[in-house]
């Protein structure tokens, strides 16, 4: 312990090059985490006494076996085998473990936002349940119990979501969206099994063709169309229904990158914007535009050099950073743009998301 005390002093002292002090031998703690030199760390292991866990390789083989599983779901499960391997004696040692690991997945994922609601859920399920007990054998199964319930009604929140949102497609009309969203398919699911006829309008970019031929092989007529023609193609449509990769505090969404564009221009034609969003979706940010998101993002990159185009993200192939939103660029709408958001829980209006977190958290 003084040797440790004498290197802070010294790594403290501006005219000693910290470079050349000893290397100190720290000693393996019998519980927590082991310390390591943040240089040689790996993007998204956390380092256990027990061995390594690779939280982001877990993260992605859940969204991988199971296509229905949304990100927020995905990251609860991971943190749940986090928890099953922390080797810890003190409620103090296990809370910094588990935000060294809801850090690593962040960090390890390039647009973390969709998960960060999950992240932020199960870390205050752990700390209610933490003030009534601190039991750490208890906690590990009552959470295995707890995130199947969660994961099973994850998925039924989805099913509930799409039986209030068909409502809103009528026989007849002409709905535009954007990229490949789950919700909207299910919503356009329920509504042909109810026997309503309807045509979309779709934007070929983000899962755009995707959804375009799920929808033709079911019977849809479909128009896809280049994200410049959005307006062009504005007045043609009833409506316009989007999905969200999270709902903030102010009521407006994140989403791929072009649906601003599309809420603007349905707004300045006088047509209706809907939002589809589960509840486990909504983040507590309060962004004022797309440039006040916390992830960084090159959208508009400046050079001199033509030959420079910009390339998927490297982390994952092309076909999975298209469907948990890696490899993707997002944008702010504001909820001044929206008409409504239409959740498992009902259609709420977007000043009214704010009440609805206060539900969810306290």
């Amino acid at each position: 312990m003084a040797a440790v005390a004498s290197a802070r002093e010294l790594s403290t002292n501006t005219y000693i090059s910290v470079s050349a002090l000893p290397k100190l031998e720290v000693p393996t703690p019998t519980d927590g985490v082991v310390i390591v030199d943040p240089s040689t760390a790996k993007p998204g292991v956390v380092q256990l006494n027990t061995g390594e866990f690779d939280i982001r390789e877990v993260y992605l083989t859940y969204l991988r076996n199971d296509h229905d599983l949304t990100m927020p779901v995905a990251a609860i499960k991971s943190l749940v085998d986090l928890v099953e391997r922390i080797n810890s004696q003190t409620t103090a040692e296990f809370l910094d473990v588990l935000n060294r690991g809801i850090d690593a997945l962040k960090e390890s994922i390039r647009n973390p936002i969709s998960l960060s609601a999950g992240c932020d859920l199960f870390l205050r399920f752990i700390v209610r349940f933490l003030r009534h007990s601190q039991s750490m054998p208890k906690l590990v199964a009552h959470l295995k119990q707890s995130y199947k319930l969660f994961g099973t009604r994850a998925k039924d929140s989805r099913k509930k979501l799409a039986n209030i949102g068909s409502k809103f497609i009528t026989d007849g009309c002409t709905i535009m969206t954007i990229s490949y969203s789950r919700v909207v398919l299910g919503m356009m699911d329920v509504a042909l099994k109810n026997h309503i006829r309807f045509r979309v309008v779709v934007t070929e970019g983000s899962g755009g063709k995707r959804l375009a031929s799920i929808l033709r092989e079911r019977g849809v007529p479909v128009a896809i169309i280049p994200e410049g023609a959005v307006g062009y193609a504005m007045n043609k449509v009833d409506f316009v229904l989007i999905g969200a990769e999270g709902v903030v505090e102010n009521g407006g969404i994140i989403n791929v990158l072009g649906t601003c564009q599309m809420a603007t221009l349905a707004k300045a034609a006088g047509k209706s914007i809907y939002a589809v969003c589960e509840t486990h979706k909504f983040v507590r940010l309060y962004p004022i535009d797309s440039y006040d998101l916390p992830i960084t993002q090159t959208v508009i990159n400046f050079s001199l050099d033509d030959t420079k185009e910009q390339q998927p993200a490297k982390k994952d192939t092309i076909e999975e950073a298209e469907r948990i939103g890696n490899d993707r660029f997002v944008d702010f709408t504001p909820p001044t743009l929206l008409t409504a958001i239409i959740t498992e829980a009902g259609v709420l209006t977007p000043s009214s998301v704010s009440e609805e977190l206060l539900k969810i958290w306290f």
